[in-house]
């Protein structure tokens, strides 16, 4: 499959470092050209100086075929007309001063950043069919303003799925190589077929539960989970 990761940082860079491993082709867009550039380095000491996450390195490395980091928007441009998912990994702190609020300016702003390229996909026949995906951690009715949000950017023949993580920073690589489980939210069979796809050789692991709920509910999992911790 061919996957878009909107976001670089620990939950975008293992995720997608997993994904090139079990054979999807990969890119990952950043704004951070210094992250972009240690990242793609193919050398240990420099990802690690970036993200200090255990064998993220060696998956890079390993993957280099399958997997590439880009500031350059014109290189997201080019993949979206074969996209089969995109994956939203954007930061989504707590508002400053507003107790339980979350900070949704960065996820706003790659929304509008690369909503007019999906909408001119295809020719702007917008014929195939992709799925957004949030990985961030966001409020539970968050698919409802991406599905807004990509609407008014003119965006067709889409699904938004709830897919969160349940992973610890400096962990993340042993996190998503062997979770306990995968949660999947979403609204049809069309974009579950989807995701189970992108995440077959976990769907067809014995040991992993691989759940299928609506997207409020993994949402609301999700949620659930840091409430715990």
């Amino acid at each position: 499959m061919n996957i878009l990761y909107i976001g670089g940082g620990f939950v975008g860079a293992c995720s997608a470092a997993v994904s090139a491993d079990s054979g999807h082709n990969t890119v990952v867009f950043d704004v951070d050209k210094e992250k972009v550039r240690k990242l793609s380095s193919l050398d240990r000491d420099t990802i690690q100086s970036c993200l200090h996450e255990e064998g993220l390195a060696e998956l890079l490395i390993r993957n280099k075929d399958r997997i590439r980091f880009t500031t350059d928007i014109s290189e997201v441009k080019e993949f979206s007309d074969t996209v089969d998912a995109v994956f939203l990994c954007l930061p989504t702190p707590e508002k400053e001063g507003a107790e339980g609020e979350t900070d949704l300016r960065y996820y706003i702003s790659a929304i509008e950043m690369v909503g007019p390229i999906f909408a001119a996909r295809n020719g702007n026949s917008q014929e195939k069919r992709i799925v957004f995906v949030n990985k961030s951690t966001v409020p539970i009715r968050m698919i409802d303003l991406t599905k807004e949000l990509l609407e008014k950017q003119g965006v067709k023949n889409f699904g938004i799925v709830s897919n969160p993580e349940f992973l610890v920073e400096g962990k993340a690589i042993e996190g998503s190589l062997h979770p306990d489980r995968v949660v999947i939210g979403a609204e049809t069979e069309e974009d579950f077929v989807t995701m189970r796809r992108v995440y077959q050789r976990f769907y067809d692991a014995t040991n992993i539960s691989f759940i299928e709920v609506n997207p409020y509910e993994a949402a609301c999992g999700k949620l659930l989970a840091n409430y715990v911790l």
